[in-house]
């Protein structure tokens, strides 16, 4: 009975850290992709605000809505 346990356990622990590569996956391409644009508007219309490198994701999207 604790065999069984443990083997769901294990097989459940799996799943989560499957999953939890796949939400990294996606993490970094839209960080990448945000950095990119965040580069491109910031060539693009010379502003201030752009100069200095985002210093995380939430920044670099408020930044990004501004200026659309």
């Amino acid at each position: 009975m604790m065999k069984q346990e443990l083997g769901t356990i294990l097989q459940h622990n799996n799943r989560l850290g499957d999953r939890f590569k796949g939400i990294n996956i996606v993490n970094d391409q839209v960080s990448n992709w945000s950095k990119r644009i965040y580069n491109k508007f910031g060539v693009i219309t010379q502003d201030e605000a752009f100069k200095e490198k985002p210093a995380d994701l939430v920044s670099a999207f408020q930044a990004l809505e501004v200026i659309v």
